[in-house]
């Protein structure tokens, strides 16, 4: 569970991972930004295999999930850079799939 000061925390934590992303394209363009997270993406999976083996810990896993992020939020400014699809595109998504997990939590609370 999250604290309330955990929550105002990594809101702000958040924002400035949105705006260290978008310096990361800036510097490094989009093509490494997407080419960096299918890599951490892969990493992801091989920590938590790693840990669901008995071989790897915890920690690795919550560092690939952080460098995830990280990645997959320059990745998402990269595709909604594109012609008439710009950054609020990508905040619509992530409002909208967020409301639509808090109904799948309501539902399965229900059942």
């Amino acid at each position: 569970m999250i604290t309330k000061e955990q929550e105002v925390r990594l809101q702000r934590v958040l924002i400035d991972a949105a705006k260290m992303a978008n310096q990361a394209l800036i510097a490094f363009g989009g093509t490494t930004q997407v080419m960096r997270c299918v890599e951490e993406c892969a990493e992801l999976t091989s920590a938590i295999m790693h840990r669901e083996r008995g071989v790897g810990v915890d920690q690795d896993v919550v560092n690939e999930v952080a460098d995830v992020i990280l990645t997959s939020l320059a990745v998402g400014l990269v595709f909604s850079g594109a012609v008439d699809y710009g950054p609020n595109d990508l905040i619509d998504a992530i409002a909208h799939k967020t409301q639509r997990l808090g109904g799948v939590i309501e539902a399965e609370k229900r059942r």
